[in-house]
């Protein structure tokens, strides 16, 4: 994760999150299809690791120790990995066939209108309206 997912700052205004995109992925020489590309690719597979305080959480990747750049977050809940894995502290499934490569990510994506809701642990994150895309 290069980006804070909630947002810029935490502030999950998703223009501002277009713009703090671009320019992260623009310094690692990418243009918006490449980027576009890497991100539906990542979300194709898998989930996020988020439902633990946001407390044990580390600082962002650049703003971590040197030893800890590159490496995502730093968690310190329980072992910080398998089970105890928390990352953003936002809590979602990207796809209902996470170890599949299709086109299901972008058919929940387009297929649903979002709100901006809270995880259980506290941070930012877009659900499906009115329970819509509940099991995917």
């Amino acid at each position: 994760i290069y980006v804070n997912p909630e947002g810029p700052n935490g502030n999950p205004d998703p223009m501002a999150a277009a713009v703090d995109i671009r320019e992260t992925f623009r310094r690692m020489a990418m243009n918006d299809v490449e980027t576009a590309a890497l991100i539906v690719g990542g979300h194709t597979f898998g989930k996020t690791h988020g439902a633990g305080p946001a407390d044990l959480v580390g600082p962002e990747p650049e703003a971590a120790p040197l030893e800890q750049m590159g490496l995502g977050w730093k968690s310190s809940y329980g072992t910080g990995t398998g089970k105890d894995a928390i990352t953003t502290g936002i809590e979602v499934v990207w796809t209902n066939t996470p170890t599949k490569w299709d086109n299901s990510f972008l058919e929940i994506l387009y297929g649903y209108e979002w709100e901006l809701t809270k995880s259980p642990a506290g941070a930012w994150q877009y659900t499906a309206k009115d329970g819509a895309g509940a099991g995917t």
